[in-house]
């Protein structure tokens, strides 16, 4: 018999709609309790469905052990089994769950009048009873107190099979779970570990995601800008080459500030950066050494400082006059 419960491929959707709820999904579960967590309208019970048979993909598969139970989390109606789970004389199994979760043999006929926490009660006790290979609990301690949901989790704790627990109840998923599954669309990610472990992985990761996002558009938009200052340049030594004035826009400026500072030794990525870099001067010479320091990597001794500051200075471009030096 299969001892891992695996999707492959999944493709699932509601209706007629073009939206895709789970697109190419490739999950595989393993014996033991796993999480599953995420917002509401996410498909938490969508896949709880799927993995139990409840629903069939549109593309893909699902393969493993059987039988596989779902316990939804309304019980506005008996369980299939129900009076069975309730009258059967010679079943140990049976008489060994009434008796631990506390079952009266007449809450078949008085469903209706039973509360909340005894439905539960009555369902998970004829699921687990029936020794299912794969069960999946739907928000199994929903609207209990803290009394209520007590047998419950004892309950759930003594299954050995493949469980899927769907639950906003921290306390449960911690005291349960071996790994949790995030259904955060598009994103459905498995981490190891009870909720909270779990979720520190997850925001770990979430956090290195959102600096390796930044980083790229950061370089993306120093591409644009190095690209942009390019093509003023080559724009510049094309009318020079011609013979053509050039009217003395802030472009042409500051083109001609950058080719001079290749001059002195910048390239014209640094001749770029440095200009950024002086936006907010004030005209301190040892922040300018650090400026600078930072425009070539480190080494701002390998220009001569004298020779930059002057630069800048002709042209005007900050109040940084070479007698501040000194």
């Amino acid at each position: 018999m299969a001892s891992v419960l695996t999707l492959a491929d999944l493709d699932f959707s509601y209706g007629a709609s073009p939206d895709f709820l789970f697109s190419n999904l490739n999950l595989s579960f393993s014996r033991g309790w796993t999480g599953i967590v995420g917002p509401n309208g996410s498909g938490k019970t969508t896949l709880s469905r799927l993995v139990c048979g409840r629903l069939d993909p549109l593309s893909g598969r699902v393969s493993g052990p059987s039988p596989a139970t779902y316990c939804p989390q309304r019980t506005d109606f008996p369980p299939e089994r129900v009076h069975e789970f309730l009258t059967v004389d010679c079943d140990g199994e049976a008489a060994y769950w009434r008796s631990r979760l506390k079952i009266g043999e007449d809450w078949f006929a008085r469903w209706d009048t039973l509360s909340h926490g005894e439905r539960k009660r009555a369902q998970l006790a004829v699921a687990l009873w029936r020794g299912p290979a794969v069960l999946a609990a739907d928000e199994p301690t929903n609207h209990l107190d803290r009394v209520a949901r007590e047998p419950i989790a004892e309950a759930l704790a003594s299954y050995s099979g493949i469980g899927l627990l769907v639950s906003h109840d921290r306390d449960l998923l911690d005291r349960l779970c071996i790994r949790c599954l995030f259904i955060e669309p598009p994103r459905v990610r498995m981490f190891p570990g009870t909720y909270t472990e779990a979720v520190e992985q997850r925001d770990r990761e979430n956090l290195h995601l959102r600096r390796e996002r930044r980083r790229a558009e950061q370089n993306v938009a120093k591409v644009e800008r190095q690209t942009a200052r390019r093509r003023h340049v080559a724009a510049q030594s094309k009318h020079r080459n011609s013979g053509h004035g050039l009217d003395q826009t802030g472009s042409v400026q500051q083109d001609d500030i950058l080719t001079e500072l290749q001059l002195v030794g910048l390239n014209l990525d640094q001749a770029a950066d440095l200009l950024d870099a002086v936006e907010d001067w004030q005209g301190d010479v040892d922040e300018f050494w650090e400026i600078l320091d930072g425009v070539l990597g480190g080494d701002g001794r390998a220009v001569d400082p004298w020779s930059v500051l002057q630069v800048l200075g002709e042209w005007g471009y900050k109040d940084c006059g070479i007698e501040k030096i000194g």
